[in-house]
């Protein structure tokens, strides 16, 4: 269940969340970067264990990284999911999980084939 309709990455929205700075935009960008697998493992982990609170943590923190660094899709996915997670609909969010951690990989994968 993919972000088809948002973008991986949005240039121009990134740019505008760091306040027209391109400096900035790269500088987050390349922050979320770097963090992605510690998330990635941190959330299936802690999906895994059931351990609710920390994949809460985990997914709030990554929606507000997402938010300054032009990844809509991402920013998107990872919105739903902290929002059941704070409404305590633990029950159903195996799919809102991997659309996260398909989110993840395609910012990665998307990275990836820009800067190679």
């Amino acid at each position: 269940m993919m972000e088809t309709a948002l973008k991986v990455i949005d240039n121009e929205l990134a740019l505008e969340q760091a306040g027209g700075s391109l400096e900035l935009a790269h500088e987050l960008f390349a922050m979320l970067l770097k963090e992605l697998p510690q998330f990635d493992s941190g959330i299936q982990a802690a999906f895994e264990r059931c351990d609710w609170e920390t994949l809460q943590q985990s997914v709030h923190k990554l929606t507000g990284a997402a938010i300054y660094c032009g990844v809509p899709a991402l920013k998107s996915a990872s919105e739903r999911l902290d929002k059941k997670l704070k409404r305590g609909q633990n029950d159903d969010v195996g799919p809102d999980v991997d659309n996260l951690l398909e989110e993840i990989h395609r910012v990665q994968e998307h990275a990836h084939l820009r800067i190679g």
